[in-house]
């Protein structure tokens, strides 16, 4: 290859590596903007409103620079050995605008699609995303393009600046490729100074050394902005990353380098040594107090992201002079209520998991592994089984979700029933509405010698929220939108907030309320559990402390209810069965759970406040809440020096429950000191 070809290669490579990085800055600026949601005029005077100190943003920037450098450095090297290959071919022109336009088109894309998850779950990209894999994939793309997320117009905008990238790049491309290029000198400069900037910009380190950014960039202090530094193409690498550790069965994943037998110390506070090598035992659980007679009819509610904010006795849906749907429940002295109560899940398939198996979510599809899993002795449907119950379980979507009827049947259920089962019922994207859901179990019902558990998983407030506004209340919707612009005005509220979704929760709780009513006059000793499956992501201010972003209600309701108190001041999902078990067991029944009563008999004691609960994403108890770094406290908690070690150690043993919900589906109950 001669002097001049020499060089016009490596002036080529910098106009790509510089396209490369204008793009990713440009990209990553439109991020910041929309996630701290700053317009687009008027820039310089909106920062300090929203609250960027410039440092910050600069650090931001500098940090994603770096990031950006490494990808583009790689592709620069994979566009040299092209660019060679097609020179044979005397195709290079060719070859340097379809290969820049492929990836600046994908840059813009993971941008869009960032944007998008950002939209939906306030989060970069992360395992969640992993739905796309086990999800219900029509259900998905009919949710993206029917809801308020203008997927239409992002591939609008995706494929114009596609077209202008090219455009902007076929002309930088024949402008330097028309430069006189063939002096030696020039060539050997250029080779010089290719052989270092490509390894430093992969490298991202002066000394050549390399490293994790991770620990080599600094990250601004604003928790927004750090979220945009790595950049989407980062962000979905870790995703794979992730998800190569699940699918490797890695228990290292989850252990932290500690042994199982540590963990298990740890979680149940006993020393392994003394008290044996089987989970199972550590497990096992005995009702206190029980029933001498079974209940008829026990209904576990699961309702599709209910979050603890939406039954607010304070400023909330209520306030607007409408009744509460369940007020007749949590003004009643048959019930009980969770005052501080943490989510288990981040999504609907970990909480399943974890009421389903009793077990933690792992993000290990488990659902998908059903051939080589057994029956877990913490699973409910076998608990209730044991315990004298015809078992149910109602999904009001489809059962090929995440083979959610099969799964469930699995793990001991007697029976399963599921969206095609409803025949004649009224329809959204997910599933059966729930009202109709409600209606077809209510007839469902008759007199039965043999007591039945019902688990019962809602789908109809979800994304995207597809009811018409003549099936919800419409002077709700128009209360609503005065409401939202009185409290929430656009500048401070939450981009996805509007009064159509939250007229469909008010439709879901209405659906709920009327349900149990109706149960109850018919069938007066009924047992009622109603929670959420997890924080619905839609709260209405843009600012949200962890206990909102991870907190979803529980009550207990029915006759029978009277006679306890409220044990704990915090608790979790996992804690739901034991305590269902203290009402409807017969006493000394033996189970298995990970979890504990939050209820109990004694009326001389005062519910205490410092046990702390384990959710999935925090852990809390009745003055904090902690999410692994920030402890947050509650209004007018006293506030004690230990808290932080407290919260830590309590974390840890959050960590630790997964890890041994991990060892128990891959190894079993019996602790192999060589595993």
């Amino acid at each position: 290859m001669n002097s001049a070809k020499i060089c016009r290669l490596y002036a080529c490579v910098a106009i790509f590596i510089l396209y490369l990085l204008l793009i990713f800055t440009l990209c990553r600026i439109s991020f910041i903007l929309y996630i701290k949601d700053i317009p687009a005029d008027n820039i310089t005077e909106t920062l300090s409103i929203f609250g960027i100190n410039l440092y910050d943003l600069l650090t931001a920037l500098t940090g994603g620079f770096r990031y950006d450098s490494r990808i583009a450095g790689t592709l620069a090297v994979i566009y040299i050995i092209l660019y060679l290959i097609s020179m044979i071919f005397k195709k290079e022109t060719k070859f340097s605008i379809i290969f820049s336009s492929i990836t600046g088109s994908i840059i813009v894309f993971l941008t869009l699609f960032q944007i998008t998850y950002y939209q939906i779950f306030g989060d970069t990209f992360n395992l969640i995303l992993l739905g796309l894999i086990y999800d219900d994939q029509s259900a998905m793309i009919d949710t993206a393009v029917n809801s308020n997320y203008n997927i239409l117009l992002k591939i609008l905008i995706w494929l114009t600046l596609t077209f202008i990238l090219i455009k902007i790049y076929k002309y930088s491309y024949e402008k330097i490729s028309s430069i006189d290029f063939g002096s030696k000198k020039q060539a050997v400069i250029f080779t010089l100074l290719m052989l270092y900037i490509i390894p430093l910009m992969i490298t991202s380190t002066v000394t050549l050394q390399g490293g994790s950014l991770k620990w080599l960039v600094t990250m601004p202090v604003d928790r927004k902005l750090s979220m945009a530094v790595a950049g989407s193409i980062n962000d979905l690498n870790d995703v794979y990353r992730d998800y190569q550790s699940i699918i490797s069965d890695n228990f290292e994943n989850y252990s932290n380098g500690q042994k199982i037998e540590d963990l298990v110390s740890l979680y149940f506070n006993k020393d392994h040594r003394k008290a044996g090598k089987d989970i199972a035992k550590y497990m096992e659980k005995q009702v206190e107090y029980g029933s001498s007679s079974k209940i008829d009819y026990i209904f576990l509610i699961i309702m599709e992201s209910l979050s603890a904010y939406h039954l607010n006795k304070g400023k909330g849906f209520f306030e607007l002079g409408f009744k509460d749907p369940i007020e007749f429940i949590t003004s009643s002295d048959k019930s009980i209520e969770v005052p501080v109560f943490i989510q288990n899940g981040f999504g609907t398939i970990e909480t399943l998991d974890i009421m389903i198996t009793g077990l933690y979510g792992t993000y290990i599809p488990i659902s998908d592994r059903l051939s080589k899993i057994p029956t877990f002795l913490s699973a409910t449907g076998k608990i209730f089984q044991d315990a004298g119950y015809h078992s149910q379980f109602f999904y009001f979507g489809s059962a090929a979700w995440r083979k959610i009827g099969e799964y469930a049947y699995k793990q001991g259920f007697n029976k399963t029933i599921s969206m095609a089962d409803m025949t004649g019922k009224k329809r959204n994207t997910w599933g059966v509405l729930d009202k109709e859901g409600f209606d077809y179990i209510y007839s469902s019902l008759k007199s039965t010698d043999k007591p039945v558990f019902n688990m019962i998983m809602t789908t109809t407030n979800h994304p995207p929220y597809d009811i018409p506004d003549s099936m919800l209340d419409i002077e709700l919707i128009n209360k609503l939108d005065k409401y939202l612009d009185e409290y929430y005005p656009k500048d401070k509220r939450h981009h996805q907030s509007n009064s159509h979704l939250y007229a469909v929760t008010y439709y879901s709780i209405q659906a709920v309320g009327e349900f149990i009513k109706k149960v109850e006059k018919e069938y007066p000793d009924s047992l009622f559990i109603i929670t959420g499956d997890h924080f619905d992501r839609v709260y209405p201010s843009k600012d949200r402390d962890i206990y909102t972003s991870t907190s979803i209600p529980c009550i207990i309701y029915g006759n029978m209810v009277k006679d306890y108190r409220l044990k704990y001041h915090a608790a979790s999902h996992k804690d739901i069965i034991p305590s269902i078990l203290e009402i409807a067991g017969e006493k000394g029944f033996i189970y298995h759970s990970l979890g504990e009563s939050f209820i109990h008999k004694e009326n001389n004691t005062p519910v205490n406040i410092e046990h702390i609960a384990l959710g999935s994403q925090s852990i809390a108890n009745g003055r904090f809440i902690y999410n692994g770094s920030s402890l947050e406290y509650f209004k007018n908690a006293v506030q004690k020096e230990e808290d932080k070690t407290t919260a830590e150690k309590e974390y840890a043993r959050k960590k630790a429950g997964s890890a041994i919900s991990w060892y128990i589906i891959n190894h079993g109950y019996n602790i192999d000191t060589n595993q």
